[in-house]
């Protein structure tokens, strides 16, 4: 079912159990992604041309066999490290800091991070090619609200480009990482596109850490075509670098009304993305097309807010739905008229949502 919502009206689902016939009711598509692993997909043809794509930009050829003990750790990684960051950026002041400074950073000087506003822990997680800076319109209308915790992720923004093969679990190891840098115990979550998926992540892994979860324009249950689809792409920015893909990101993310409205916020995303730095950029991509969490869905127990936009293709609403399908206690709401880029198009709705969640009495 298709909840469409306005600033003004929301509606919800919410689910309290799984159905005897859940396994059923996921295309037969979508298991087959699962059945080779829970996390990172094994080596299929496709993991190997990923693997192709990453080693022509990057010294290091990442192990997609790597087991889950392996992968933690190695969590810190810091053997080899520069400052080369995915998407550079203007410093904003915030709260905690002076006009022009730097943000913080964690004690080992590897993940860059802002703290501002004041009232409940609460942790944003960016998506891939992006920054801290992604919250830019939400995070001013929270900060009455709620204690925020926005930091750039390994090899995006002024966090350290660390020369070495990415993981979900590496990145959920940094978010927790900040957290404790912060002082902060427990927190609620709210993940956009690939922060929806390391939100996923974190809410399985760190349970305890976290209280109440928003997936934004998250991913999980992708088919083999929409796989495919990553893989193409990949391919693209090692033949022809960030300009092969900018013009089709731009069609996907933003509206056609949007982008006829704002050319500068289009033209400044497609200068951000030019700007990235390819390897750290292809393993964040990678990680994020096919890392797959499906069949971990149903261990996050903590109240869920799962969100995204009508016409989003990447975080599409099945997609959506699934998630709804397999967190007990989550609610689904579809933003009506909208691609991906929902924090810059509709960040006062996306911020009254998530408030409204996270601060409703249980």
């Amino acid at each position: 079912m298709l909840v469409r919502l306005t600033p003004v009206c929301s509606a919800s689902f919410r689910s309290t159990s799984l159905s005897p016939g859940l396994n059923t009711s996921l295309n037969n598509a979508s298991r087959s992604v699962t059945t080779v692993c829970s996390r990172n997909v094994g080596e299929s043809a496709i993991d190997q041309s990923v693997h192709s794509c990453i080693a022509a930009s990057s010294p290091v050829v990442p192990s997609m066999t790597a087991t889950r003990s392996t992968l933690s750790s190695q969590v810190a990684d810091s053997n080899t490290v520069d400052h080369m960051p995915v998407c550079r950026y203007t410093k904003k002041s915030s709260s905690n800091e002076g006009p022009g400074m730097a943000p913080m950073r964690t004690k080992d000087d590897l993940i860059a991070y802002e703290r501002s506003g004041k009232g409940h822990p609460l942790v944003l997680v960016h998506g891939v090619g992006a920054n801290l800076q992604s919250w830019e319109d939400v995070s001013p209308q929270l900060e009455g609200s709620f204690d925020i915790i926005r930091s750039d992720l390994r090899g995006h923004g002024q966090s350290a480009h660390i020369d070495s093969e990415y993981s979900v679990e590496k990145f959920a190891a940094d978010i927790v990482r900040v957290m404790d840098d912060a002082g902060v115990r427990k927190a609620h979550l709210v993940g956009f596109s690939l922060g929806g998926l390391i939100a996923q992540e974190l809410a399985c892994s760190y349970s305890d850490r976290f209280e109440r979860v928003v997936l934004l324009s998250a991913v999980a249950g992708r088919t083999p075509a929409e796989r495919e689809k990553v893989v193409a792409r990949l391919q693209m920015i090692r033949d022809g670098g960030m300009d092969a893909v900018v013009g089709a990101a731009h069609d996907r993310w933003f509206t056609k009304e949007f982008a006829e409205r704002h050319p500068d916020v289009i033209e400044r995303r497609i200068a951000e993305l030019k700007a990235v730095h390819v390897p750290s950029y292809l393993e964040a991509y990678r990680v994020f097309g096919l890392t797959e969490l499906v069949d971990r869905l149903p261990e996050i127990r903590q109240p869920t807010l799962v969100m995204t936009g009508e016409f989003d293709q990447g975080s599409n609403v099945r997609m959506a739905e699934t998630m709804h399908r397999l967190i007990p206690d989550s609610e689904l709401r579809i933003l009506a008229g909208l691609k991906h880029s929902v924090l810059v198009e509709a960040s006062k709705l996306v911020s009254d949502h998530v408030r409204e969640f996270l601060l409703r009495p249980r």
